[in-house]
């Protein structure tokens, strides 16, 4: 995969690009720094939100908290990096619609070499990597959080969202995309929200930060 060059590092600290981590990841980061499954994730870590519906389906996952804590001179861990950034920018190089959208956050899009068969490889991993962590510290094969529960937040986030399909997004929808994560990051790791367990069809409160740190403890 392509080698990070020197640049502003906007996926490293973009709130409106989670980087996505998966138990495995997680594993690997507490081997690293010498660390218990819960403290590295209670050090550098998040419950976040990651698009299944938009404007208002989420499903939750585990992030690095932003701006991305191993970020110095360079990538700090870069070699047992998260699966997320391994997939940079090729993913999105693929994909001419998003490298399109992307391209002038993100120059280094243009200059990422696809090689298909690797990048299929790498997400087929992080597919059962997925299938693992949604199983093993989410004890379910699915959580997911609907905006539609709160309503006085949400209502006024939702204008300009189309707008976020188009080629060009606007500064108006950007800002909005940008305050909707973070309203949802607050609800997320604040304590009892409400979810949806996929799992037993059913609405419920919980307090989604503890109930991680818990069930690592337990692995």
């Amino acid at each position: 995969m392509i080698n990070c060059k020197d640049c502003e590092k906007l996926c490293c600290k973009d709130s409106m690009m989670p980087i996505e981590v998966q138990l495995e990841d997680l594993k690997l980061i507490a081997k690293e720094k010498k660390l218990t499954l819960d403290k590295a994730f209670d050090i550098y870590c998040r419950i976040a939100p990651f698009t299944v519906q938009p404007p208002s389906l989420y499903r939750v996952g585990i992030a690095l908290k932003n701006p991305c804590a191993f970020l110095g001179d360079g990538c700090k861990i870069y070699d047992i990096r998260p699966s997320t950034c391994r997939l940079f920018p090729e993913n999105v190089a693929a994909d001419e619609k998003r490298k399109e959208s992307m391209q002038n956050r993100y120059p280094c899009v243009l200059d990422a070499k696809v090689d298909a068969k690797e990048l299929e490889k790498l997400k087929n991993k992080i597919e059962k990597d997925k299938e693992e962590t949604d199983k093993k510290i989410f004890s379910s094969k699915l959580f997911l959080i609907e905006l539609k529960h709160y309503k006085n937040e949400s209502l006024r986030l939702h204008a300009s969202m189309k707008e976020l399909e188009n080629k060009n997004m606007t500064e108006q929808a950007q800002v909005f995309f940008v305050r909707k994560m973070h309203m949802l990051d607050q609800i997320m790791n604040s304590g009892v929200a409400k979810y949806i367990d996929y799992k037993h069809e059913k609405a419920i409160n919980m307090d989604m930060r503890k109930f991680v740190l818990t069930n690592l403890k337990n692995l």
